[in-house]
């Protein structure tokens, strides 16, 4: 702790390296969450399913899978406007991921859209 008397110094940048690690490592940790809401959903366990996606996108708010698995699992729960917002993200952020798109209608047809 600074004494009321000694200056404020600004931090220390961290060297570009760190930059890139925290990335790849975030990267691994938004993937390992979507993993364990597969899991939590396999096992019927789909509140904290929905709360693993959730996690996963907290680390990565564009990985495709993870859209993709709280898409389903909201459209399968019959949340439709919810399943329609993360396919429509999905989409938007990834147009060569079919299921996505797929996803997408589905939820536009439940809707009434």
């Amino acid at each position: 702790m600074a004494s009321p008397t000694s200056p404020i110094t600004a931090p220390t940048p961290m060297p570009r390296q760190f930059d890139t690690s925290v990335i790849a490592v975030q990267a691994k940790l938004a993937a390992a969450w979507n993993k364990l809401g597969v899991l939590a959903e396999k096992a019927g366990r789909k509140a904290e399913a929905h709360e693993r996606y959730d996690r996963a996108l907290a680390a990565n708010p564009k990985l495709a899978d993870a859209l993709f698995n709280r898409a389903k699992l909201a459209l399968l729960e019959r949340r439709f406007d919810d399943a329609a917002k993360d396919a429509a993200t999905l989409t938007d952020a990834h147009p060569d991921y079919a299921s996505g798109w797929y996803l997408r209608g589905r939820a536009a047809a439940a809707r009434g859209d």
